[in-house]
């Protein structure tokens, strides 16, 4: 996943990435020119998967949680920081492997 802005991905390596794995004793972290959404690979496909999104709009480091379930069944949470301050108006999703990516995308909001 890309943070996104005036039709452009934000590709430089400010995405700061921590993740672990359920059912293994697998962790990750590191610094990225995307931030991960999923650990899962190649025959591991997500289920069900849940993307929060904080401060995108706001002109400051964006904040992403995520966790997948696979058929395994697996569980891996990953959180990312965008360490760009800048406000986003969009994400692009896309595959490491330039595999298509299948499914449908629901996007809602949190009301205070």
């Amino acid at each position: 996943m890309r943070m996104r802005v005036s039709s452009a991905d934000a590709t430089t390596s400010a995405y700061n990435y921590v993740a672990i794995r359920g059912n293994t004793t697998d962790s990750f972290t590191g610094t990225a020119t995307m931030g991960y959404i999923s650990l899962h690979t190649t025959g591991h496909a997500n289920k069900r998967m849940s993307i929060d999104v904080f401060n995108p709009f706001d002109a400051a480091n964006t904040f992403v949680v995520s966790t997948g379930l696979t058929v395994t069944p697996t569980v891996g949470l990953m959180s990312w920081e965008h360490q760009v301050a800048t406000s986003y108006t969009g994400f692009t999703l896309l595959s490491l492997s330039g595999a298509t990516i299948t499914g449908s995308v629901s996007v809602y909001g949190y009301n205070n």
